[in-house]
């Protein structure tokens, strides 16, 4: 997920169960995966980098599990939290 103005990938709100695997976000103009609203969503196995303001956003009441993946601080913070839990957190250096 390259290139888009707001975010690469946005679970706005109601995702249940959804599972983002091996995904490369880059190059987008807020934050490489964004979720929010009651969803729940299990990241695994991504790599997030060159992001406008965050690798991975959380808002609202979402609960998030942030497995094996690699959120790059070089350009955003990898986790920028305006609510939201994360469940389990496993990241790559």
């Amino acid at each position: 997920m390259r290139g888009f103005w707001l975010d690469g990938i946005n679970c706005h709100d109601n995702v249940s169960r959804a599972d983002i695997i091996r995904v490369n976000a880059q190059e987008n103009g807020r934050s490489g995966i964004s979720v929010g609203g009651c969803s729940k969503v299990r990241i695994d196995t991504c790599a997030a980098v060159d992001n406008g303001t965050a690798q991975v956003r959380l808002e609202g009441v979402c609960q998030v599990q942030l497995l094996d993946s690699t959120l790059d601080p070089a350009t955003a913070p990898p986790i920028v939290r305006e609510g939201g839990t994360i469940l389990s957190e496993s990241l790559n250096p």
